[in-house]
């Protein structure tokens, strides 16, 4: 996309996006008027689960009945979680280790001039090319040391190796033999206009070193926010997240000839949550898009999310999508795996 793409789609407030499974759509960037649309949805929804209760039976007499909030706010919900320690002071401390853990993986990348895997393999594949012809008819007998310097080269068509390459070695030993693979290498070359592409080496690999902590690291830290979104996403505060979430999606969304998707809120609501979750993702993407980026700049601010390489479903729908498998009476129904027919006909996606 060109710079004047994105600055005309800003002008007209509209971008077409299209998804291989559910078809093409016209997306705008929410406007002044429909973030207060946004906001009143959910004031309206705060309000509404703080004034709803319910009779219990009380605990001392059976014989009487007392009111309770229906829905708890977010600090009622853990004092309630602690109590029965399903939440506890070691919970908050793996989340801080873990988010602490991924932020400085991400600080040593961005130190080590890392833009995304993605520009790492297409070096690696340049040099890895280029290693290739040099080496001729040798590469087969060398595989093993272009192997361990390039991680991502691909051996399947070597026949027969002299050395085999360890299953599972700790970091120092992957930069022992990342050393000693490079020196031997340069040593069998010999050949001056490979230099740079040697000392490049040193610099992917350290950012692929990092790149594999940092997966790890996301893995680690999403484990536990996970189990966090899960207790917690059927407070008053997820919500109401959730509602102007809703609200956002069906004020946002258009089919292509500008036709609505759904004719309420409510009928967005029932739609699949990986639709939802695409839906909320592209428009959000349009809504913070720099008019100055393109589709690379875009990889480059991706680059941190080693996980989910594509964009990752966005937190508060995924907290939505935690809340139903967590209350079977949610008001998304439970996300299920599917290439159903329905999935792909973008007209039952409500």
């Amino acid at each position: 996309m060109t710079e004047y793409n994105v600055l005309q789609e800003m002008a007209l407030n509209r971008r077409e996006i299209t998804h291989p499974v559910w078809g093409s759509f016209s997306i705008s960037r929410p406007t002044n008027r429909i973030l207060g649309k946004v906001e009143t949805a959910k004031t309206r929804s705060l309000n509404k689960d703080l004034q709803s209760t319910l009779l219990v039976t009380d605990p001392g007499n059976s014989n009487l009945t007392k009111e309770v909030p229906a829905i708890l706010t977010r600090r009622s919900k853990e004092k309630v979680l602690r109590l029965h320690q399903e939440w506890t002071d070691q919970d908050d401390e793996e989340m801080r280790e873990a988010t602490t853990g991924y932020q400085t993986v991400c600080f040593d990348l961005e130190e080590a001039g890392f833009t995304g895997i993605d520009f790492i393999n297409l070096e690696y594949d340049e040099i890895h090319a280029r290693f290739k012809e040099k080496l001729g008819s040798r590469y087969d007998k060398h595989a093993i040391l272009v192997k361990t310097v390039i991680p991502t080269a691909r051996l399947e068509e070597v026949e027969t190796l002299e050395d085999e390459l360890p299953e599972e070695v700790t970091e120092e030993e992957s930069v022992a033999n990342y050393v000693a693979a490079k020196t031997k290498l340069e040593n069998i070359l010999q050949d001056l206009s490979l230099s740079e592409d040697f000392k490049r080496l040193d610099i992917l690999h350290k950012q692929y070193l990092l790149y594999l902590k940092g997966i790890f690291a996301q893995t680690r830290m999403y484990t536990i926010k996970l189990k966090e979104i899960t207790l917690f996403s059927d407070t008053v505060e997820a919500r109401a997240e959730k509602e102007g979430q809703l609200t956002k999606l069906f004020e946002c969304v258009r089919r292509t000839d500008r036709s609505k998707v759904w004719d309420s809120v409510m009928d967005c609501e029932e739609s699949s949550p990986e639709f939802l979750s695409w839906l909320l993702r592209e428009v959000e993407r349009f809504q913070n898009l720099d008019p100055t980026e393109g589709e690379q700049d875009e990889r480059v601010r991706n680059r941190f999310n080693f996980l989910f390489p594509l964009g990752a479903t966005t937190t508060l729908l995924g907290e939505s999508d935690a809340q139903r498998k967590s209350n079977p009476d949610g008001v998304l129904p439970e996300e299920t795996p599917s290439s159903s027919s329905e999935d792909s006909d973008t007209t039952n996606q409500n």
